[in-house]
């Protein structure tokens, strides 16, 4: 019962975290908040948005051990052990969208200072 109970429960969480991180906006209280998610609008934006596309593997993979996996034992720790997978791929899967995010930015910058120092 407590495998199942805590697989519903770890199910609820993510398909919360699929339909609301696409709509969060910067705050310092709910999301993913890194120092460099903070930075502006636009990367707190993009890496919301990666993490709830992330999250909905995880959804039907939680939805499948839910109503295929009879053992409550390894109902708990799937449940437990695909938070801990979702965490690190969720941290993953954004710092390198922001780091590339950055990387543009500096990018345009620099090919912007060029262009005006040509002319």
């Amino acid at each position: 019962m407590f495998g199942t109970l805590m697989t519903v429960i770890t199910l609820a969480l993510f398909v919360f975290c699929t339909f609301t991180f696409a709509f969060v906006k910067r705050n310092r209280f709910f999301g993913i908040r890194t120092k460099m998610t903070l930075m502006s609008d636009d990367i707190w934006r993009k890496a919301h948005i990666a993490a709830a596309i992330s999250t909905v593997p995880f959804d039907i993979i939680l939805f499948l051990i839910l109503i295929k996996v009879k053992a409550e034992e390894i109902k708990l720790w799937l449940s437990l052990f695909s938070i801990m997978i979702w965490t690190v791929a969720v941290l993953i899967i954004t710092q390198i969208i922001i780091r590339n995010d950055i990387k543009n930015e500096k990018e345009k910058h620099k090919q912007n200072y060029h262009n005006k120092n040509n002319y």
